[in-house]
């Protein structure tokens, strides 16, 4: 991995209300530890087994949801995309296994009093129970994501607040998904080897490449429990960079 300086900055892109592109600047400070591409894997803290053996049963629930279903929700990947010429909504689909109160807020993905089951979750019932073994002491959004066409996730960061880290699992059910964190300074792509993981979403990009066939994966996000935040350690600055903090400190080891 390429190691950071203390002090990343970068031009970012956005649409304005007028459908014009505006740029902004924005610059990190991250630990001197922490490097880029990076993510935490969790699989030693949840039951990879269990994990595994939902693989046909999410599959077929899918299958069949594109076979006698009206088209679920597209993936929007915001407006944080490496190169602005790449779709923000690139073809691949989301279902949604909770719903919110209030308007669609990214801000609001770990306020859990606001999130609800859909009736979606009744439909993949051995999934939510899954979800339940997670350490969370409370769920928020939760979300299938999936795809059955060979099309690439653009590389994108999820927001640019660095004073907010998200607690979220993201995991699937094998490893066909090539899923990817990438330094944007440096060009460098590290694929997810695991079946979970947590990551900066922040202050470095992810994205996928295309896949033959479904593809699919779920994202948690809520409350870890506080047994389980007590494992994580909390940066100084940036707070968003914890996952790669995390993974940095054990990387000394």
């Amino acid at each position: 991995m390429t190691e950071l300086t203390t002090k990343t900055s970068m031009k970012i892109s956005t649409k304005m209300e007028s459908g014009a592109m505006d740029e902004m600047s924005f610059e990190a400070e991250v630990d001197p530890r922490v490097t880029y591409p990076s993510y935490k894997s969790f699989d030693e803290y949840i039951d990879v087994d269990r994990l595994r053996a939902l693989d046909s049963y999410i599959s077929q629930r899918i299958k069949r949801r594109l076979q006698t279903q009206e088209p679920d929700v597209k993936f929007y990947t915001g407006p944080y995309r490496l190169e602005t010429g790449t779709p923000a909504r690139p073809g691949s689909r989301m279902i949604y296994l909770s719903f919110s109160e209030k308007p669609d807020s990214y801000f609001d993905l770990d306020k859990t009093e606001l999130w609800h089951p859909t009736v979606y979750a009744n439909e993949f019932g051995l999934l939510m129970d899954f979800i339940g073994t997670l350490p969370f002491q409370a769920t928020g959004r939760m979300l299938i994501m999936y795809d059955d066409a060979p099309r690439d996730i653009p590389a994108h960061r999820d927001h640019i607040e660095t004073d907010i880290c998200h607690e979220f699992i993201w995991f699937r059910t094998n490893l066909k998904k090539p899923f990817y964190m990438l330094n944007q300074k440096t060009g460098e792509k590290k694929y997810v080897a695991s079946y979970s993981a947590w990551f900066d979403s922040v202050n470095q990009y992810h994205g996928s490449d295309a896949a033959e066939g479904l593809s699919f994966s779920i994202r948690v996000d809520g409350r870890f429990t506080d047994e389980f935040r007590a494992r994580i350690p909390k940066p100084e600055i940036n707070p968003a960079s914890a996952p790669s903090l995390w993974t940095a400190l054990e990387d000394e080891i």
